[in-house]
């Protein structure tokens, strides 16, 4: 079972029981022949008592063989502390299974017959927020890759690859903490995932991507990764509606890429042999019919990511628990925003002043001389002042955490005994009086040495 087919799955069943004992039971069907014998079961041993004796076998085994000086490849040992794979993976054919990347009970058929017309109308500011960001990104994209559709489908299963992955593994990781079922969201997530990593590892078959190429998708990928990583903890809603925009842009890329094979603007090479076996697409399937089948692919991604987004306003179950949690952890940030901020400045501003005081009259102390007289000297002193300042913002920032809160009720305090509208007048009220401060303690001291 995919990506594309969990997500279907979720998008008509939107419960917390979306995968059934009777669709478990379905795609754990033995898939394989088992040549003239019938079907065959691949068993593993997994964690026996055994298990160091076969290891012990297969070294031997190994061993023997090198002695006897066969073919080094006539002996594979698949091994992974001592549980090895005895039986082969074989086709319905007979022939072996060559592909370590993925097995043959993951193929499937995909389903071309979906809408690839639909499209999400920014509603609220998020979503028209997502949209833009999305289009944004297309541009410099086009430009880059302008026409070569096989290289700029590798950049964006790339990219594409990611999101399932981060989501996956923050939702695993909230189902861990809270004791509690995921609804069926985590497969669904990381089997979306593999699906792009699958899509990319059939365009690499099909193009050749430069050095620059690899490198950017390096660059983009790190970044993109920790973005999406940080955008899925402040919001979940937003990080699907970009994902969502990004399945859309990919579905039209897709869509150019067939219409330059259709006009023979690209050759319509035969398909990848990978392709073949992943989609069970006929031995005679062209590039085309891969383009197709991945493009339904994303369309499929597409109708996920926008359900989980809360397109269809579902109630109930984990996942709109994870909305609401989320925006209750956000509005908590809010409402500590400016006091965190304040307690950070303040710790700034105290550890700056006192930095450049010290540094300020040790220097003077030291050389007799007047560093305010110097120009290179009172450069020295800021330099030190700042170094100083990076050696501590360990301490300041859990300083500040835990200042916060009481920062907070001091802000409280004096909005409500000077009547001010809002905490944002009293956080002004209090940062220019700190700075004044501040500001007065080193004019004052520069001054008092200014001409001598």
């Amino acid at each position: 079972m995919m990506g594309s087919r969990a997500g279907s799955v979720l998008l008509r069943r939107a419960g917390s029981r979306l995968f059934t004992a009777a669709a478990v039971s379905a795609a754990s069907r033995p898939l394989l022949a088992g040549g003239n014998k019938g079907v065959q079961a691949v068993m593993v041993r997994l964690m026996s008592t055994s298990s160091a004796a076969a290891a012990s076998e297969a070294k031997d085994e190994a061993a023997k063989a090198s002695k006897e000086g066969g073919d080094k490849k006539a002996v594979v040992i698949n091994s992974y502390w001592g549980i090895e794979q005895n039986n082969k993976l074989v086709r319905d054919d007979g022939n072996e299974w060559k592909w370590t990347c993925f097995r043959p009970w993951e193929t499937y058929t995909a389903d071309t017959s979906i809408d690839l017309t639909r499209h999400h109308e920014p509603k609220t500011l998020m979503d028209k927020i997502a949209y833009s960001t999305v289009k944004s990104l297309r541009f410099p994209t086009d430009i880059f890759f302008q026409r070569r559709y096989g290289c700029r489908a590798m950049m964006l299963e790339t990219v594409a690859a990611v999101p399932g992955m981060v989501g996956g593994m923050l939702l695993h990781l909230r189902s861990l903490r809270r004791f509690e079922q995921s609804g069926g969201w985590i497969r669904a997530l990381l089997e979306e995932a593999e699906n792009e990593r699958m899509h990319l590892m059939t365009f690499m078959e099909v193009a050749k991507p430069r050095w620059y190429e690899r490198a950017l998708v390096i660059t983009v990928q790190g970044v993109f990764f920790n973005a999406y990583f940080l955008s899925y903890l402040l919001s979940p809603k937003f990080a699907h509606r970009v994902v969502g925009y990004l399945e859309e842009e990919a579905i039209h890329s897709y869509t150019e890429y067939l219409k330059d094979l259709e006009a023979g603007k690209i050759e319509n090479v035969p398909a990848p042999a990978i392709a073949i076996d992943y989609w069970r697409l006929p031995a005679n399937a062209t590039l085309k019919d891969v383009v197709t089948v991945v493009r339904a692919d994303e369309a499929h991604h597409r109708d996920v990511n926008h359900f989980a987004s809360g397109e269809t306003g579902s109630k109930g179950g984990f996942w709109t628990k994870w909305m609401v949690e989320s925006a209750e952890a956000r509005a908590r940030v809010a409402k500590l925003g400016l006091a965190a901020v304040l307690a950070y400045g303040l710790f700034d501003a105290v550890t700056y002043t006192t930095f450049f005081v010290l540094a300020f009259l040790g220097y003077g102390k030291s050389t007799g001389k007047n560093p305010a007289a110097n120009l290179k000297a009172l450069l020295g002193i800021v330099i030190l002042m700042w170094t100083g300042n990076n050696v501590t913002r360990l301490f300041r920032v859990a300083g500040a955490a835990t200042l916060a809160p009481v920062i907070n009720k001091g802000l409280k305090s004096i909005q409500e005994k000077l009547n001010l509208p809002s905490q944002m007048y009293a956080f002004a009220l209090v940062v220019g009086s700190v700075a004044s401060v501040c500001f007065t303690v080193v004019g004052i001291l520069i001054l008092s040495k200014w001409g001598k």
